[in-house]
């Protein structure tokens, strides 16, 4: 979402939904932080309550000295932080923590604690083109009527069943 380029970051604020996921991930979202920190970055981390909440985090950010925001969670929360991050400015980071994870999977990004860590300080960045819809950004893919009806049921049985 930024201009191209590789710059370090030193402060991150991390948005994170503690509802994508389970006990592997959430030890994957704590490795990523310890190397973080270790090499000198200031992680400020913010859970979720509530659907809509990261949006209105990562708005929020925007009068904030973060160098970048980071998604932590599923596809579901880096579409709603893309959505806060409008016109910002700011680059976006992802953790990827939900079910499929299929936007940080298409942009090759490593899974493991060390290579999340290393992308997020050193980049390289690059510009994401976004589509939106009725005025609400996307990442990957936008689907309507029995398209949009399908997903949605099948994620909802998909996420049960794996927690």
């Amino acid at each position: 979402m930024s201009a191209q380029g590789k710059r370090p970051r030193r402060r991150l604020l991390l948005i994170h939904n503690p509802e994508a996921g389970g006990r592997r991930e959430r030890r994957r979202l704590a490795g990523v932080v310890a190397r973080l920190q270790g090499r000198g970055c200031s992680v400020e981390l913010r859970t979720t309550e509530a659907p809509g909440q990261a949006r209105t985090i990562a708005r929020a950010a925007a009068g904030s000295d973060a160098d970048a925001v980071v998604a932590a969670g599923g596809d579901g929360t880096v579409n709603e932080v893309v959505n806060g991050l409008r016109d910002t400015g700011l680059a976006l980071g992802l953790v990827p923590l939900g079910t499929a994870n299929v936007f940080a999977a298409e942009i090759g990004l490593p899974v493991n604690a060390d290579g999340i860590a290393r992308v997020l300080l050193e980049g390289p960045e690059a510009s994401v083109h976004l589509g939106c819809v009725n005025g609400r950004l996307f990442t990957m893919m936008a689907g309507i009527g029995f398209d949009a009806h399908a997903v949605a049921a099948v994620e909802a049985r998909r996420r049960r069943r794996l927690g």
